[in-house]
């Protein structure tokens, strides 16, 4: 049966893969999590309909956007792999990989969804966005290796 969820009640945490690290965004505003497979479609002379397709090269496309986030996950990003922080750019071809988990409750409470994404990395990452007279808002937009889990948790 589908469930109604109220995204206000969700949790959503980045650990870092290498150093298992948890940072959580928090004044989250938006989260998107999108899989997504290349299609391969093959047709033929003599026909006119599709006679078959394939899917190949899965990714999945993550957005995050949030009021307020630890500096440490910045910095652990300007760091890349292998758990190292920076506090300035590095000459280094390493990337930093993060999953990401998040929690939600369903409105009536009958169910915990919990989903999660595995090796995200983030080309570029916000350290300042801000407006006169305004918070400052941040976003995040990255490409995970697997959803690694979509499932009813609150029997877990």
């Amino acid at each position: 049966m589908a469930e109604a969820y109220f995204f206000d009640s969700g949790v959503l945490t980045l650990e870092e893969t290498s150093s298992a690290t948890n940072f959580a965004p928090i004044g989250l505003q938006d989260v998107t999590v999108t899989p997504a497979f290349e299609h391969e479609e093959l047709f033929t002379a003599d026909s006119t309909f599709r006679e078959d397709v394939k899917r190949h090269t899965h990714s999945v496309n993550v957005e995050i956007s949030y009021s307020k986030l630890p500096l440490e996950f910045a910095q652990q990003w300007l760091g890349g792999s292998g758990g190292t922080t920076a506090t300035a750019s590095q000459d280094d071809e390493s990337v930093a990989l993060f999953n990401a988990t998040l929690v939600s409750t369903s409105a009536d409470g009958s169910v915990e969804r919990t989903l999660e994404v595995t090796e995200i990395h983030f080309a570029e990452f916000e350290v300042l966005n801000g407006s006169q007279g305004e918070y400052e808002e941040y976003s995040l937009s990255g490409n995970g290796r697997t959803v690694g889990q979509l499932e009813d948790t609150s029997g877990a």
